[in-house]
C-alpha cells in the first residue's frame, strides 16, 4: 500500500524535445553501439550529435584557472606601473630608431604579461604589440634577405594579436604607415565561443571581463586572468592561452574528472552543475546526457528530466521498431519510476544477530544465531526507495522442565519493510532508513507469538564487477515490546 501511495501520488517528469547535442555517459557510453542505441531511444538515427565525453573534449578545451604568478615561472607578481613606464620606454626605443632595443625590451614585456598583478588596459597591450611591429619593421630594413623573412613574420604576428584586441579600438596617433595598412589589412580566422563558469572570480581576456554569457573572441595566444570576486583588483591566476577551439574557462581549480562526474550527475536525474550550464551556453543550447548500462539507456535534460519516447502513441520513428525502441528502455523508463541512478535492486547474503528477549513463560532468551538474507528495493519517482528484507535466522532455546516441548523454535526478525535514503560518496552508494520489524516466536504450548517492532539501518555498498553489481554491508538495531537486539548483513546486490 505505500508503494502504491508513492507512485501515484508524485507528478510525472515533464517531456523535453529532442536536444542537439548528446553526451553519452555510464558504463557502456564506449560501446560500440552506443551511439545506435541512443538514436533509437530518441527515435531518430540524424538530427541529433551523440559524443562521448573523451569527443567532446576533442571538440571543446575546459581549462581551470587557479595558477598564481609564483606558480608560472614569474617569481612573484610584476607591478603594473612599473610594466606600464617599461611599455613607454620601449615605445621611446622605436622613435629613436633603436630597433634592437626595442626588440629585446618587447620580448621581455610579452613574456611578463602573464606575471601582472592586475588587469592592463586593453589600450596598454595594443601599445606593445604595435612597438613590437614597428621594432620589426625597421629591422627588417637594414637585415639581411634571411633576417628580413624573420622580422617580416614576427611584424605580422604582432599585427595580428593586435588586430585581435578587437576593432573597437583605435590606433594611436604616430603608427608607422606600414604598420597601420599592416593591421588594417589582417583578416582573421572566425572566433571562437567562450564561457565562464566557476566560484572563483571575473575572468579577462587580453584586459576584457567576459560575463556569464560568454563572448566570441579571435583565436590567438591569448591573456586570461582571474580577479578574486570579493573587490580586490589583485590578480589571483593568469596564463598565456593559446584560443583555438571554443573554450570554458572555469574559475577556480577543476579536477581531472569534474566535468565527467558532473555530466554523469544530469544522467541521473540531479539538475545541472554551473559547470555544465556554462558548457551548454558555450555549445549553444540543448545539450543532454545520456546514460548508457547493460540494462537500457535513459536520456535527461540539464534539470534532470528524462526525454520523451517516441513513437508511444502512433508516433512511431521512420525505420525503428517498437521492438528496438523497448530492448533500448530500462525498466524505469517503461514504469515511470526510479532511474538509472537508484534501479531496482535485489540481494542475496548472510547474516548474523544477537538479540535479548524477556519471554514471560521462557525467561530471557537470546544470543547469537545466523542465517540466510534475501532483500529487494524498489525506487520511486522521489528520493524514497522502499525496501524488504527477509532473513529467517533460527534458534532452539531449551525449556524449563515440565513443559511439554524440549525446545522453544525462535526466528529472529524474519520480515523487515520500511523506507531508505540514499546517497553517493567517490563509488560508493550510503543508505539510513527505519522499518518496521516483526519477530515470529514459538511454536509452543500450542501457540506462536508475533511481536512487532521498530529497527534503525544503515548500509554502505561498493560497486564489483561491473556497474550492475555491488558489495553490501548493513547494519540494524532493533526493538520491540520486551525484546532488543541488531545484527550485520553482508552479501551481493544486483541492480534492474
Amino acid at each position: 500500500m505505500l508503494l502504491a501511495v508513492l507512485l501515484l501520488g508524485l507528478p510525472a517528469p515533464a517531456a523535453l524535445a529532442a536536444p542537439r547535442l548528446v553526451v553519452l555517459t555510464g558504463p557502456d557510453a564506449l560501446a560500440p553501439e552506443a551511439q545506435d542505441r541512443v538514436l533509437r531511444r530518441l527515435g531518430s538515427d540524424g538530427g541529433p550529435q551523440v559524443v562521448t565525453v573523451p569527443a567532446l573534449l576533442e571538440r571543446v578545451r575546459v581549462v581551470g584557472l587557479d595558477r598564481r604568478a609564483e606558480d608560472a615561472g614569474c617569481g612573484g607578481p610584476i607591478w603594473l606601473e612599473d610594466w606600464q613606464a617599461r611599455v613607454d620606454r620601449v615605445e621611446v626605443d622605436v622613435q629613436l630608431l633603436d630597433f634592437n632595443g626595442a626588440l629585446a625590451g618587447v620580448s621581455q614585456l610579452e613574456l611578463e604579461v602573464g606575471c601582472l598583478d592586475r588587469v592592463p588596459d586593453r589600450q596598454d597591450l595594443l601599445r606593445l604589440h604595435l612597438a613590437a611591429a614597428t621594432a620589426a619593421l625597421l629591422a627588417s630594413r637594414t637585415s639581411n634577405a634571411t633576417m628580413q623573412r624573420f622580422y617580416a613574420d614576427r611584424m605580422v604576428l604582432a599585427g595580428e594579436t593586435a588586430r585581435g584586441l578587437g576593432d573597437d579600438l583605435l590606433l594611436p596617433t604616430g603608427v608607422d604607415p606600414a604598420v597601420q595598412r599592416l593591421v588594417d589589412s589582417v583578416t582573421l580566422p572566425p572566433a571562437v565561443a567562450v564561457a565562464v563558469a566557476g566560484p572563483g572570480g571575473q575572468v579577462f581576456v587580453d584586459g576584457l571581463p567576459l560575463g556569464r554569457s560568454g563572448a566570441r573572441l579571435a583565436p590567438g595566444l591569448r591573456l586570461v586572468q582571474l580577479r578574486s570576486g570579493d573587490g580586490a583588483t589583485e590578480v589571483t591566476a593568469a596564463s598565456l592561452y593559446p584560443l583555438e577551439l571554443p573554450t570554458l574557462f572555469h574559475a577556480g581549480p577543476l579536477r581531472r574528472d569534474q566535468l565527467a562526474e558532473d555530466l554523469a550527475a544530469v544522467a541521473q536525474g540531479l539538475p545541472a552543475s554551473e559547470l555544465v550550464r556554462a558548457l551548454d551556453r558555450l555549445l549553444g543550447g540543448d545539450l543532454a546526457v545520456a546514460w548508457l548500462s547493460p540494462r537500457g539507456v535513459s536520456v535527461r535534460g540539464l534539470d534532470g528530466v528524462p526525454l520523451d519516447v517516441p513513437g508511444g502513441e502512433g508516433q512511431q520513428a521512420s525505420g525503428t521498431s517498437a521492438a528496438e525502441r523497448e530492448v533500448v528502455l530500462t525498466w524505469a523508463d517503461r514504469w515511470g519510476i526510479g532511474g538509472p541512478d537508484r534501479p531496482l535492486v535485489v540481494g542475496l547474503g548472510l547474516c548474523s544477530t544477537w538479540t535479548t528477549l524477556d519471554d514471560p513463560v521462557a525467561g530471557d532468551l537470546g544470543g547469537p544465531a545466523g542465517g540466510i538474507a534475501v532483500w529487494l528495493r524498489v525506487p520511486t519517482r522521489s528520493w524514497v526507495t522502499v525496501a524488504a528484507t527477509l532473513h529467517p535466522v533460527a534458534r532452539r532455546e531449551p525449556l524449563p522442565d515440565g513443559y511439554d516441548a524440549d525446545w522453544l523454535y525462535r526466528a529472529t526478525v524474519p520480515v523487515r519493510v520500511g523506507v531508505r535514503a540514499e546517497g553517493t560518496f567517490d563509488d560508493r552508494r550510503w543508505e539510513v532508513g527505519v522499518d518496521g520489524v516483526l519477530w515470529a516466536l514459538g511454536p509452543y504450548a500450542g501457540a506462536q507469538r508475533v511481536i512487532p517492532g521498530l529497527a534503525l539501518a544503515g548500509a554502505v555498498t561498493r560497486p564489483v564487477i561491473d556497474s550492475r553489481f555491488a558489495l553490501r554491508l548493513e547494519g540494524h538495531g532493533l526493538a520491540g515490546i520486551g525484546v532488543v537486539g541488531g545484527g550485520l548483513v553482508a552479501g551481493l546486490d544486483s541492480t534492474w
